[in-house]
C-alpha cells in the first residue's frame, strides 16, 4: 500500500503541483481512510520526501552506483541516459496524458526551494554528478581519447547543462525514445568535439 500511496502522490505532484495536492484528495482518488494515510506518513511533507526519494534521489543514486573509478565519457553517458530513461518511465508509466517533463521539473524546483532535507540531498547529488563527470574526463584525457588541453571543469559543467528537448513534450513511448536518442546524440556530439 505505501508504494501505491508513493506512485499516485508523485503523479498527482505531476499534475498539480505540491502546493494544490491534499492528504483529502490523495485518500479519495486511492479511495484509502485517513488512518491508512498516516499509518505510512506522518504528514505531506513526509510524504513528498518519499516521492523525492524514490522518483528522484533513488534514480539518480542508482545511476551513480555503476560509475568507477576507470569509467570514461563514452561510459558516463550510458549511465547518464540511462538515468533519463527510468525517470521518463517512471512519468510514463503513470499513462496520464497531462503530465509533461516539464512537470517533473517543476517537483524537483519546489523541492529545492521549499524543503531544507530535499535541497540538501539534491545539492549533494548535484556535486556528486559533477564529481563523476570530472573524473571521467579526466580518465578519457589520460587514455588518450580526448584532448588534454581543456578546462575539465568547465567541460564537466557543459556535460551537465546538456538536457535534451524535453520541456512540455508529454511523457509517451514515443517521445521518450525520441527525446533520449536525442539526448544521447548531444553528448555525443559534445564527446566528439573533444576528441584528438
Amino acid at each position: 500500500m505505501k508504494d501505491i500511496i508513493v506512485q499516485k502522490a508523485f503523479e498527482q505532484y505531476l499534475i498539480d503541483g505540491y502546493e494544490k495536492v491534499t492528504v483529502s484528495t490523495l485518500q479519495k482518488s486511492l479511495d484509502i481512510g485517513r488512518a491508512t494515510m498516516y499509518y505510512y506518513f506522518k504528514s505531506k511533507e513526509d510524504l513528498f520526501e518519499a516521492v523525492m526519494r524514490k522518483y528522484f534521489l533513488d534514480f539518480i543514486n542508482g545511476g551513480l552506483n555503476k560509475v568507477t573509478d576507470s569509467t570514461t565519457i563514452l561510459e558516463l553517458i550510458d549511465i547518464y541516459v540511462d538515468c533519463f530513461k527510468v525517470i521518463a518511465r517512471s512519468m510514463a508509466d503513470l499513462k496520464n496524458p497531462n503530465i509533461t517533463f516539464s512537470n517533473y521539473t517543476g517537483i524537483l524546483f519546489y523541492a529545492f526551494s521549499h524543503d531544507e532535507y530535499l535541497a540538501t540531498a539534491i545539492s549533494d547529488v548535484k556535486k556528486k554528478i559533477h564529481s563523476v563527470w570530472v573524473a571521467a574526463i579526466q580518465n578519457s584525457i589520460e587514455n588518450g581519447e580526448i584532448r588534454s588541453d581543456i578546462d575539465v571543469d568547465t567541460i564537466a559543467y557543459t556535460f551537465e547543462s546538456v538536457k535534451g528537448n524535453f520541456g512540455e513534450r508529454k511523457a509517451d513511448e514515443t517521445t521518450i525514445k525520441h527525446e533520449l536518442e536525442l539526448f544521447k546524440k548531444s553528448h555525443l556530439e559534445l564527446y566528439k568535439l573533444l576528441k584528438k
